[in-house]
């Protein structure tokens, strides 16, 4: 249907004299055009707010509106001023009468009702000319059984949603999923509580952090392209941009290309694990539902692999708030909570032996007694922390130091008998010839044995870092002479 017989429809809808056959009309362009919908419930609700609120309002601004709607282009006009800063938002359900007049019919009542509830938000954003666009949303798509209340949106099987905000921001909403959505009072902040189900996200840059909760979880966006899911396990896919994934003390920075779900692992203990999203569990096909293409959502941001048999793709974390991303310099892992005790490793356990080398430095200490070192993850989800306790302590005393980039290195064998055999472990700065290094001497050439630990296993690990109150900069993580 054009433009022209799509609005003198709507006037002859609006005037209450369109007859049946042209009912009909009316009724199958709402129905196959989302945008002709929404425009036919707004003229409803200005209809009824021009012609009818006003009415019993005796304010000198009302009387001017009035006076104006005495000239139908000074109504027109009107209208279309008012319009232009009205909430792109549906004010009731589509109906589900099968007579299209008595459709239509109930359409323009429902709307008399709405423009009388939506008279306060004009008088304040048209009247006293106060800005409500942080509210503003436009439904794009809906299919099948989606029940929309005044905060909370639920789909159930085979049904969809999808939502835009005035902002940019588009809302999609795959089946069997259920959410509420809130905007803090003070700083305009957007909240999503996704009880269950999943949903995707197309978020543009914001002023405050949006809120996706997850049970116990929650992500943090100022501006991204997302995907949530809160049906088996929180978990968080990521396809542009940056995002905040945390859980209780435990939280990651997630970038364009990765997955990150929340899990226990075999020693019970609650981590977040970090993945490539090829590796992770994408599950878009529902998008398509809603005329997203798979296709368009491919990254081309994954962190690039190290040569030096580190995936930085490939992470889990406990405690502390880490971000392992690129820099000029190569990659940076850092942990940020000062008070925490956190630990991060990067893949699963594989090795037997290997000399583990990076280059640490301490941003930031609660105590003297802060420390770091390597940490070696075993399958059974048991950890060793080892080595390098007190090395900025040691550097100073011995060497001079003052802050900077500490080179330290650690040679490790599983033995016999599940014995840990740290074979060597040193450190040195950057400016120091090849060969000057300050090792470290332990009593036992032994430390962690079956004996001596509660690990009783030790088949082969992984590695990684710990830190103890103290905010902590890596870089430069290899892994070399492995077995």
């Amino acid at each position: 249907m054009d433009r022209k017989k799509y609005e003198y429809l709507t006037e002859m809808f609006l005037e209450g004299t369109i007859t049946e056959n042209d009912a009909r009309k009316l009724l199958k362009a709402i129905e196959q055009s989302a945008e002709l919908e929404e425009t036919l419930y707004r003229d409803a609700v200005m209809d009824a707010v021009l012609t009818k609120s006003l009415n019993s309002r005796k304010d000198r601004t009302c009387t001017r509106v009035m006076a104006s709607l005495r000239d139908s282009e000074e109504k027109k006009l009107l209208r279309n001023n008012i319009m232009r800063d009205l909430p792109d938002k549906r004010v009731f359900p589509a109906q589900e009468d099968t007579s299209t007049v008595l459709h239509l019919k109930w359409l323009k009542i429902a709307a008399l009702f709405a423009g009388a509830a939506f008279l306060i938000i004009f008088s304040f954003s048209f009247i006293n000319n106060q800005d409500i666009r942080d509210t503003r949303t436009r439904i794009v798509k809906r299919i099948g059984d989606v029940n929309i209340s005044k905060d909370s949106i639920n789909t159930g099987k085979d049904s969809f949603y999808r939502t835009a905000h005035e902002d940019g921001t588009q809302l999609l909403v795959n089946a069997d999923t259920e959410l509420s959505m809130s905007i803090d009072e003070k700083t305009g902040a957007k909240q999503i509580d996704l009880k269950k189900g999943g949903i995707f996200l197309d978020v543009t840059k914001q002023k405050h952090p949006l809120t996706v909760r997850l049970g116990n979880a929650q992500v943090e966006v100022l501006g991204t392209r997302l995907m949530a899911d809160n049906s088996d396990t929180p978990s968080v896919s990521v396809f542009k941009g940056k995002v905040r994934f945390s859980e209780s003390d435990t939280a990651c920075h997630l970038y364009g290309g990765q997955y990150a779900s929340l899990m226990t692992n075999k020693a019970g203990k609650e981590i977040i694990r970090v993945q490539r999203l090829v590796s992770g569990n994408k599950n878009l096909s529902w998008l398509s539902r809603l005329d997203i293409n798979e296709k368009d959502l491919e990254c081309k941001e994954y962190i690039k692999d190290s040569k030096s048999n580190v995936d930085y793709n490939d992470y889990s974390v406990f405690g502390g708030e880490w971000d392992v991303h690129n820099t000029p310099d190569g990659m940076i892992v850092k942990q940020n909570d000062i008070e925490a005790q956190a630990a991060i490793v990067f893949g699963t356990p594989r090795w037997k032996k290997a000399k583990v080398m990076c280059t640490i430095r301490a941003v930031k200490a609660a105590s003297e007694k802060f420390n770091t070192g390597f940490r070696l993850l075993y399958p059974n989800g048991l950890a060793d922390e080892c080595g390098h306790e007190n090395v900025f302590k040691r550097m100073r005393e011995r060497h001079s130091y003052k802050d900077g980039w500490i080179e330290i290195f650690s040679i490790f064998k599983i033995g016999k008998n599940n014995n840990l055999k740290l074979i060597k472990t040193g450190a040195r700065l950057p400016h120091w010839d090849k060969d000057q290094c300050m090792f470290f001497k332990y009593k036992d050439e032994d430390p962690h044995t079956p004996e001596t630990s509660s690990i009783k296993t030790r088949e082969c690990f992984a590695t990684g870092f710990y830190t103890d109150n103290c905010v902590m900069e890596f870089k430069d993580l290899r892994l070399e002479e492995t077995e």
